[in-house]
């Protein structure tokens, strides 16, 4: 998304899309790879993630109403994205959680915004600005509703993973209190 609207052209050939997708899947690929093997680096990375959509909601939701500077928006987006990452490299499992609930109700409510409409893009929401200085609240009233299911999303994705991290600790203190009383006899340690 970020290569289509910034990096290709408007009137760039049919392959050039394809050599985007292509290397970004290799990208996704080595990076996961990385995260999987060194863990931390997993868990500050998907910090910095949260911390980029953050910005962004942050920008569209109040900075922009002050302001229709690039580098403010800039700004905000890395400043909250590098804060989020340390953030989450030291909160470990809550950190993770609340990641990857903001970032799937991020995606949700932006995947369903382009079906629905009224979900204002955040470069677009920049020019305007910059061009005519517009009213926030009066053109992007229906901004302010996908925030608010954003976050009920956000809430639930939490709640949800909080569950199941409860019952798998759970789980895992009945599996060593009970691990010599399986059928079948003592496991070897």
């Amino acid at each position: 998304m970020l290569f289509n609207q910034f990096v290709l052209p408007k009137n760039a050939p049919l392959w050039a899309f394809w050599v985007m997708i292509g290397v970004s899947l290799l990208l996704g690929l080595v990076v996961g790879i990385v995260c999987c093997k060194i863990y931390r680096v997993g868990v500050f990375l998907l910090g910095l993630l949260f911390g980029a959509i953050l910005g962004l909601i942050l920008y569209s939701a109040v900075i922009a109403a002050f302001t229709s500077q690039l580098w403010v928006l800039i700004l905000v987006v890395c400043l909250v994205a590098v804060a989020c990452g340390f953030i989450a490299w030291y909160a470990n499992v809550i950190g993770v959680i609340v990641s990857t609930s903001l970032i799937g109700a991020y995606l949700v409510v932006r995947a369903s915004s382009w079906y629905i409409g009224g979900y204002p893009n955040e470069w677009t929401l920049y020019q305007q600005f910059k061009q005519i200085g517009i009213s926030m609240w009066k053109t992007y009233w229906k901004f302010y509703i996908y925030l608010g299911v954003m976050l009920v999303f956000m809430v639930i994705g939490i709640i949800v993973q909080l569950k199941i991290k409860e019952k798998s600790e759970e789980d895992h203190e009945l599996e060593e209190k009970f691990k010599y009383f399986r059928i079948g006899g003592a496991t070897q340690s």
